[in-house]
């Protein structure tokens, strides 16, 4: 599929032309000056239904999976309380 290239000033005018071109298929590259901007592609509609459990078994989640990382490897954010007892120290 070739891209048909616009500047974005002739869009204005043009633009229920552009839709009308999107809309059978055409893919336009909106550019200012020689610099492409912003693409226009038609929207693609699923052609078939998706199958809930296709891939039913295939993806393995470890059991500790929503456990908290080694404290080395991602340290913890301080608690509000925390934070509260270090400002105090800063302080006083």
């Amino acid at each position: 599929m070739t891209a048909k290239t616009v500047d974005v000033r002739e869009t204005q005018a043009t633009l229920a032309e552009l839709v009308s071109q999107v809309a059978e298929g055409a893919q336009i590259i909106l550019t200012e000056g020689d610099k492409p901007i912003a693409r226009l592609v038609p929207i693609s509609l699923a052609t078939k239904p998706r199958v809930p459990g296709l891939h039913a078994g295939s993806v393995w989640t470890s059991d500790d999976f929503d456990e908290l990382l080694p404290e080395e490897v991602a340290p913890r954010p301080l608690t509000s309380s925390a934070v509260g007892l270090l400002w105090r120290e800063k302080e006083g």
